[in-house]
């Protein structure tokens, strides 16, 4: 005997999110890109390899639609995460600092 389920409604699930970043490498300037389909409050970070936070760059509250954020770099060369906070979860991308 097999049951047959009819999906009629879906509430409250977040839409799928690329966060990307540019120029990658870097060296003094950097930009980040992403879409939101709903508002929300945003944290920005940038995390060094081992996970530890070495820049905070914003908290605020976007609109939905795209959202482009630019910002300057002071960080030495390295390999680091732009980790994007948003309604409880985080999207990352790695970012390469080349001066």
């Amino acid at each position: 005997m097999s049951s047959v389920f009819v999906i009629t409604e879906v509430n409250n699930i977040a839409p799928a999110e690329t966060l990307n970043i540019f120029p990658n490498p870097a060296s003094t300037e950097l930009s980040v890109s992403f879409e939101r389909t709903t508002p929300a409050r945003i944290q920005l970070h940038i995390l060094d390899i081992t996970g530890r936070e070495t820049s905070f760059i914003l908290e605020k509250r976007i609109e939905a639609g795209n959202q482009v954020i630019k910002m300057p770099l002071n960080l030495p060369n390295g390999i680091y995460i732009v980790d994007l906070r948003c309604d409880g979860n985080n999207i990352r991308s790695r970012l390469v600092i080349q001066k």
